[in-house]
């Protein structure tokens, strides 16, 4: 039964004011009723949200009101929550205690059926999938999706399958005004409520009192129709098994039917059957609080407590969810169209609204042009522009969701491509594989049948000739949008800022991103057309979107307004800063509220964690190490290059552990462990503060490199991709060289080109010479810098030589060896790598596959890398000659 609608005994005798019903405020055909019965006149007034009809609402609220809501059987964080929201009066305050009873309310119907449908048999290998996309980082879009998906599973099994908890899965299905699925998937919905508040507005009182009052009967509605919540017994179970009935305000504890439960765990048992909760719904005695799942970063996992805001991280609980929930294994069966919505609905993702709006008004304005957008190390240039390309891709109702409507028609088709350049990390700040990449996906969607060209001149022009043809193709309304960022980390790479378009034919729209840096300015952004060219420049974050970022770390009730603006003045809005403070309150390196510890600037935070992990011997090493490092750095590589002790893994179980809050684990690799600073302002601020030790470990790292016939695995695939690289480091340094040490190094480096052993496992070990011909191009170039002779010419001429013969000979060798089989096939797909082009790499495999004897089984990688060719070549054809070797290789 709904509460009763009441007026307060203290309203004197005459009209009663209510807003429209537009506002949906109260229950309307209550309110005539009520008004009828006690002889009261009901006036309608139409509001349209002016600051004057929300004074009204105000009043409304005032005069018009229900009895509070019976929750002594409720679940316990339900009933808190509840309870939280009635008693505050405070207008922004209580309109975030709504919107955390309405989050409770949610997750526990999620809780619920993600563990009754996960603690059966036999379930799908998508729905596994699907739990595994999400699960990682659910924001309320996603517990809701859960709870939506899942319990449409328990509907369609038919009785053979019932729930633990009767009636759940129709209570979400139910559209009617009561049911969950008309409050989260209809207009103005809770999830759209909620998402107005996520970026830390402050709307004043007036907005804040008209939202309680437009969502605040829908929840109650919600709320009263839950029976099952109500008819299931909640318990808890201590660490000496003692049980704890989690209903109502104040839990009692109870005898029965508790016999069996685990301890430390939470329960919900009907009819003498009890379903686990646990990881994703605990409690805590230390505060004594109930918790619900939140994130897993790293291998810890996060909870939230919602009546005092309080989060919580735990490696043991990490653990015990990735038992229940193997999420990583799982999610290589979850399905497209689920992974993109929830890439969607995941809130990584704060403030920057007035900027994303711009980045979106220009693809809605401009028929064709250029954006460039400038801003300062750590100010989040990169995490608007994933965001922007996000959002581009998002349904129509979910930007309505996120108060980003788009104006473009419903049939226009956009079509996003980008790059994230980035220092020391697989080659991305090379101009050819910039190119390469861009083309071959530009090729494999739209299929110009253009070729990706040879060299840099030539690919660059491919590209240009390639966006000429696909935009004669699209549709009036039609974009193509390239995002190309850390134009200013690929400043120092040879011909990468002088191959980037210059010019964009119709409908194609250019982004390109940097820190402000001369180069980037004069190169790109100067170059291009001048008629079709902007700019926006990133200024600080608001002080709200600071309130965002910072309540998602600490209490959001317990922050206090002067604390706040004296972090927004600190930290001059650098989302950066933000985060690191967060983050440093989280593991209490600063106390919140407390003004007078607060950190002057980022490098102030910087100084901090590096002094800390100081304490740590050979830390700092490691940390120099990764600084100068071309790529991302294993255990066994940095026990190499720094010679430590117990070299089997002392960094991979001290230092990498001692330095895990500055760094970043490279997601590409699943069998190696390797790491890189999370950020590059983190490598600035280190090589400043220690330039000798990194100039030191920079010549070191070259010597080490220069060893790589004694490495192993991934260092001496390391030392051969990024021997040129360190050299050119070292003699580019005039401080380290002189003039004779410099004819020495070359001495060297070029005996080391000239030599067959070198040739042979450069192209052994990398599959192709684009390392070779580095090195050969780099000695060239210094040879420049000693006197004139005759043996400074003659090897210059063998350098040109072996730069432009070596890697044809080898090719050519390669096809020797797969044409005569002498070579193992799980090297096929190595050797295959020397093509010059995804269809030449298949080419290449084919013609080594043809000479098999039927029935010899194709080793996986190959068959992944044949795959992987295919789609980057765009070939059908292609792909139909590969699935014809496979069942040829699969006959016995």
């Amino acid at each position: 039964m709904k509460p009763p609608l009441r007026l307060n005994s203290d309203i004197p005798a005459g009209p009663v004011l209510l807003v429209d019903q537009a506002m949906k405020i109260i229950d309307r055909d209550e309110a005539i009723a009520l008004a009828s019965a006690q002889g009261k006149e009901l006036v309608e007034v139409n509001a349209n949200l002016s600051p004057r009809s929300c004074k009204f609402a105000d009043r409304v609220v005032a005069k018009l009101e229900r009895a509070p809501l019976d929750v002594s059987e409720a679940p316990t964080p339900l009933a808190l929550a509840v309870r939280e929201f009635e008693r505050e009066t405070e207008p922004f305050r209580k309109v975030h205690r709504l919107i955390d009873a309405i989050e409770v309310f949610i997750k526990l119907h999620t809780v619920v059926i993600v563990s009754d449908l996960f603690a059966g048999q036999g379930i799908a290998e998508k729905t596994r999938g699907m739990l595994a996309a999400g699960l990682r980082t659910p924001s309320l879009g996603v517990w809701w999706m859960f709870a939506r998906d899942f319990a449409a599973i328990f509907r369609e099994a038919g009785p053979g399958r019932r729930s633990s908890m009767p009636g759940i899965e129709d209570f979400i299905w139910e559209e009617r005004s009561s049911g969950l699925k008309s409050a989260m998937d209809g207009d103005n919905n809770f999830i759209t409520f909620r998402n107005g508040y996520a970026h830390g507005a402050t709307p004043p009182d007036e907005r804040c009192l008209a939202d309680i009052a437009a969502f605040e009967p829908r929840f109650r509605r919600v709320l009263a129709a839950a029976s099952h919540l109500r008819e299931a017994l909640w318990v808890r179970v201590d660490g000496e098994r003692n049980c704890f009935k989690a209903e109502g305000e104040t839990p009692a504890p109870i005898a029965s039917p508790c016999a069996g439960l685990q301890p430390g765990r939470t329960y919900i048992v009907r009819d003498g059957q009890a379903l686990s909760l646990h990881p994703l719904f605990i409690y805590l005695p230390k505060p004594g609080r109930f918790y619900f799942y939140n994130d897993l970063k790293e291998k810890a996992a996060g909870f939230l407590n919602y009546e005092l805001a309080l989060h919580h991280r735990d490696d043991v609980l990490g653990r015990d969810l990735l038992e229940r929930y193997p999420i990583g294994e799982w999610a290589k069966s979850a399905p497209l169209e689920f992974v993109e919505r929830v890439q969607q609905l995941t809130e990584t993702f704060k403030g920057r609204q007035e900027e994303l709006k711009k980045l979106i008004e220009f693809t809605e304005r401009e028929s064709r042009g250029f954006l460039m957008v400038w801003g300062g190390p750590g100010i989040g240039k990169s995490a608007l522009l994933a965001r922007f390309f996000q959002v581009l891709n998002w349904p129509a109702e979910l930007r309505a969701a996120e108060q980003l409507e788009s104006a473009n028609p419903a049939e226009a088709q956009i079509y996003t491509f980008e790059y994230f350049i980035k220092r020391a990390t697989n080659s991305t700040d090379n101009a050819d594989f910039l190119l390469d990449n861009l083309n071959r996906r530009l090729e494999q969607r739209f299929k110009t049948a253009i070729s990706l060209g040879n060299t840099t001149e030539e690919r660059a022009a491919r590209l240009y000739e390639r966006l000429v043809d696909i935009s004669r193709g699209l549709g009036e309304n039609d974009r193509v949008i390239l995002l190309i960022d850390g134009l200013d980390e690929g400043s120092d790479a040879a011909n990468l800022l002088e191959s980037l378009p210059k010019s964009a034919p119709d409908k194609i729209l250019i982004v390109y991103a940097s820190r402000e840096h001369p180069r980037v300015r004069q190169r790109v952004y100067l170059s291009v057309d001048r008629e079709r060219r902007q700019e926006l420049a990133l200024g600080g974050l608001s002080e709200g979107d600071a309130r965002a970022i910072l309540s998602d770390y600490v209490s959001k009730y317990e922050l206090r307004a002067d604390y706040l603006k004296e972090v927004a003045q600190r930290s001059a809005g650098n989302p950066l800063y933000l985060k690191l403070l967060a983050q440093g309150l989280s593991r209490g390196d600063f106390e919140l509220n407390n003004s007078g510890i607060l950190p002057s600037g980022i490098k102030d935070i910087y100084k901090q964690s590096v002094n800390r992990i100081a304490s740590e011997p050979c830390a700092l090493e490691f940390l120099r190490l990764i600084v100068v490092a071309k790529d991302f750095v294993t255990a066994s590589m940095a026990n190499s290059v720094l010679e430590l002790p117990d070299a089997e893994d002392s960094a991979g179980t001290r230092l990498i552990p001692a330095c895990m809050e500055l760094l970043i684990e490279n997601v590409l690799t699943e069998k190696v462990d390797d790491y890189q600073l999370f950020h590059e302002s983190l490598r600035d601020y280190l090589r400043q503060r220690y330039p000798g030790e990194c100039r030191k470990l920079e010549y070191r790292l070259y010597r080490w490199c220069l060893n790589w016939p004694n490495l192993r695995d991934e260092s001496c695939s390391y030392a051969l991709r990024h021997l040129a690289a360190h050299a050119r480091a070292l003699l580019n340094d005039r401080q380290a060289i002189q003039p004779d040490a410099m004819s020495a190094e070359l001495d060297t480096l070029f005996n080391l080109v000239e030599s067959p052993r070198f040739v042979d496992a450069t192209f052994d070990i990398l599959g192709e010479g684009s390392a070779y011909q580095e090195l050969c191009r780099l000695v060239l170039g210094f040879l420049n810098y000693l006197p004139p002779d005759n043996l400074k010419i003659t090897r210059g001429a063998a350098l040109l030589c072996r730069h432009h013969i070596v890697p044809q000979e080898h090719y050519l060798e390669l096809l020797r060896q797969i044409d005569s089989g002498t070579y193992r096939l799980d090297r096929l797909n190595l050797l295959a790598t020397a093509g010059p082009t995804p269809r030449d790499r298949v080419l290449l495999a084919l013609r080594g596959l043809a000479i098999i004897p039927i029935g010899v089984p194709i080793p996986a990688g190959l068959r992944k890398r044949l795959n992987d060719w295919c789609d980057q070549a765009g070939s059908e054809a292609l792909k139909r000659l590969c699935r014809g070797y496979f069942a040829r290789a699969s006959t016995t």
